[in-house]
C-alpha cells in the first residue's frame, strides 16, 4: 500500500471513481489517501473541482441574482423605500413590485453597496435587565394589552408633530384589537379604539394598561370622593375609563412595569417602522384620514402578516352591548344655576328643549359622536352663550376642544373670525 500521497494520480483516480472504474479500496492503495476522504474528494471532483491546482472552477450559482436586478432593487430602496427596514422593504417589493426574493438576499444586496438598515443604529444596552417571560394566555379575547405611544408619523411630508396612537392587541394571538390616532393619549383615543375593537370582535375579558391617570387613580387621590361617589357606595374614587369598564363588566389588571404587558410595548417597534412609510405611499397627512386608513386597511394588514394562532380554538370574546354609546364617552356631574346657565371649561352654557332649567342635576357627556346634556336619561341638546377667545382655549384638551368646535362652536368660530 503506498504510504506517501501521489497527487499526481490523484485526478486520474478521481474520474475513474466518478465512472466506476475503480473502487475506493484501489483509489485509496495508489493514491495514499483514506477511503473516507476519496468520497470527500469525489464529490468536489463532481461539484467542478479542479484536483490538479486545488481551486474550484468558478461558475456562477444558477440562483444568482442578475447584476441589473439587483441595481433596480437598490435604486427602489433609495428612491421610493427609503429609511424602510429590510423585513418591511421585503414585503413591500413582494406586495407593490411583484419582486420574489428572499431576506438574506436583500440583506446582502444591501451590504454589498454600503447600505445599514435602520435598526441597527439603536444602541444596544451592555447588561439588559433579564426579566421572566409571561405565557401567552390560550384563547382569544381573554386579555387586551392597551397602551400609546407619541411619534412622528408625518415626518415625511413636513409635519414633524409628535400625534399618540391609542391601541390595543390580543395577547393569545397578538392580533391588533384597534388604532386610533389622537394630537396627545387621552380618553377619547382610547374609547374610539375600544369601540372599533368591541364592534369588530367583540367584548373581552380583561384589560391591561399601565397607572396612567386615565387608567386610575393616585394613591393620594384614590380615596378622595366627591359627594355623588359617596352617596354611589363607592369606597375608592374611579376614573372615567374605570367607571366604563365596570359598566361593561371588564377586569381590568395594572401592570407595575412596562415589561409586564411586552406584547404591546414591542407592537410599536413594528407599527413605527411601518406605518409612516404606508402613510407616505398612500398620501395620508391627517388625522382623520389616518384613522380611517387605519380601521380600513393596516389592521387587517398587520393581523395578516404578524398574529398567531391561539392554543384553544374558542374566544372569551362576549357580545357589545346595546348602549355602548352612552358607556364609551366622558361623563360630568353638573348643575345648573339660578338662572339656568351651567359653566364648563370657562364657558357658559343653557340646556335646550327643557320646561325646568333652575337647579337641575345632569351629566354633561361628551364623546366622538357629539355632545349633549343627560338629564334623568333624556338627551338634551346644550348651546354655548359665550364667544370664542384663543386665551381661555389654551387649558381646555385638545381632543374636548375638537369636538366642541365640531359640534357647537363651529359656525360661531367662522362668524367670530
Amino acid at each position: 500500500m503506498v504510504t506517501t500521497k501521489n497527487k499526481k494520480a490523484l485526478p486520474h483516480y478521481l474520474s475513474g471513481l466518478c465512472t466506476g472504474k475503480y473502487t475506493l479500496r484501489e483509489a485509496a492503495e495508489s493514491t495514499g489517501y483514506t477511503p473516507e476522504y476519496l468520497c470527500t474528494l469525489k464529490k468536489k471532483f463532481k461539484a467542478g473541482w479542479d484536483c490538479k491546482t486545488y481551486n474550484y472552477r468558478r461558475t456562477a450559482p444558477a440562483n444568482k441574482i442578475p447584476k441589473k436586478q439587483r441595481d433596480m432593487i437598490v435604486n427602489l430602496y433609495v428612491t421610493e423605500y427609503q429609511d424602510y427596514n429590510f423585513s418591511f422593504f421585503l414585503d413591500c417589493l413582494i406586495e407593490f413590485e411583484n419582486i420574489k426574493i428572499s431576506y438574506h438576499a436583500i440583506r446582502n444586496i444591501m451590504k454589498e453597496y454600503g447600505i445599514k438598515s435602520p435598526n441597527c443604529r439603536r444602541v444596544k444596552k451592555t447588561k439588559p435587565a433579564i426579566h421572566r417571560p409571561r405565557l401567552r394566555r390560550e384563547a382569544e379575547g381573554d386579555l387586551i394589552q392597551i397602551d400609546g405611544t407619541p411619534y412622528q408619523w408625518f415626518k415625511w411630508c413636513g409635519d414633524n408633530n409628535y400625534y399618540s396612537i391609542m391601541g390595543g392587541i390580543d395577547d393569545a394571538t397578538g392580533k391588533l384589537y384597534g388604532l386610533y390616532m389622537c394630537e396627545n393619549e387621552c380618553l377619547h383615543g382610547y374609547n374610539e379604539m375600544m369601540r372599533y375593537g368591541m364592534k369588530r370582535y367583540g367584548k373581552p375579558r380583561c384589560i391591561y394598561s399601565d397607572k396612567a391617570a386615565i387608567f386610575c387613580r393616585s394613591p393620594k387621590d384614590k380615596f378622595k370622593l366627591t359627594i355623588a361617589e359617596q352617596l354611589a357606595g363607592l369606597h375608592e374614587s374611579r376614573t372615567q375609563w374605570q367607571r366604563e369598564l365596570n359598566q361593561l363588566g371588564i377586569v381590568q389588571i395594572l401592570a407595575h412595569s412596562p415589561q409586564a404587558k411586552g406584547r404591546v410595548e414591542r407592537m410599536w417597534s413594528t407599527i413605527q417602522g411601518r406605518l409612516p412609510g404606508l402613510f407616505r405611499r398612500y398620501g395620508i397627512r391627517t388625522i382623520a384620514d389616518a384613522n380611517k386608513f387605519m380601521a380600513d386597511y393596516f389592521v387587517d394588514y398587520f393581523n395578516k402578516r404578524f398574529s398567531v394562532k391561539a392554543v384553544r380554538d374558542d374566544t372569551f370574546y362576549l357580545p357589545v352591548d346595546d348602549n355602548l354609546d352612552d358607556i364609551l364617552c366622558a361623563r360630568f356631574p353638573k348643575r345648573t344655576h339660578k338662572n339656568g346657565l351651567f359653566k364648563f371649561q370657562t364657558y357658559n352654557f343653557v340646556i335646550k328643549g327643557i320646561d325646568r332649567v333652575s337647579y337641575i342635576d345632569f351629566e354633561l357627556v361628551i364623546s366622538e359622536r357629539g355632545i349633549y346634556a343627560d338629564v334623568g336619561g333624556q338627551h338634551c341638546e346644550i348651546e354655548c352663550t359665550d364667544w370664542l377667545t384663543d386665551a381661555r382655549d389654551e387649558i381646555m384638551p385638545l381632543c374636548t376642544r375638537n369636538i366642541l368646535y365640531e359640534y357647537l362652536y363651529r359656525d360661531m368660530k367662522e362668524t367670530a373670525a
